[in-house]
């Protein structure tokens, strides 16, 4: 019995060491835009990414784990930001909709799919006057 324990916990440890993390969970876990997550997986101290998919790019979570750590301890220091342009914006926009289409109607868009829904973003903000600075959106944009 005790040995079917410990074989059962290795089992746990070793799918954990092997599991595949994306930008979309990345982005979850630390409370950061997917484009802010792809901003910062271009940075040379962030683990190079295992395999680049038709959905983007995925890491193994265990070394992600381990740069959020070293980055939430200041070993790591945050690049500056660069200032938001309209097509930032709609880009951030449409891959949030992407996100909230994933997790409540379980439909997947792929980065060609967000591309053209940042396409009529860009169009809705343009036409309604919207920018990156616009107070009511931005207030709540990491």
């Amino acid at each position: 019995m005790q040995r079917a324990v410990v074989h059962q916990a290795s089992a746990r440890e070793l799918s954990d060491s092997l599991r595949l993390v994306g930008a979309r969970e990345i982005a979850i876990r630390l409370g950061l835009s997917r484009q802010r997550i792809q901003q910062l997986a271009d940075r040379d101290d962030f683990p190079a990414p295992f395999q680049e998919l038709k959905m983007g790019r995925v890491w193994w979570a265990h070394q992600v784990e381990e740069w959020i750590r070293e980055w939430h301890a200041g070993k790591l220091p945050e690049p500056p930001m660069k200032e938001e342009t309209v097509e930032d914006f709609a880009r951030l926009l449409a891959e949030r909709t992407a996100d909230q289409l994933a997790e409540r109607a379980e439909v997947f868009l792929d980065d060609d799919l967000i591309a053209v829904l940042a396409q009529w973003m860009r169009v809705f903000l343009d036409a309604n006057g919207i920018t990156p600075t616009h107070r009511l959106l931005n207030q709540h944009h990491r």
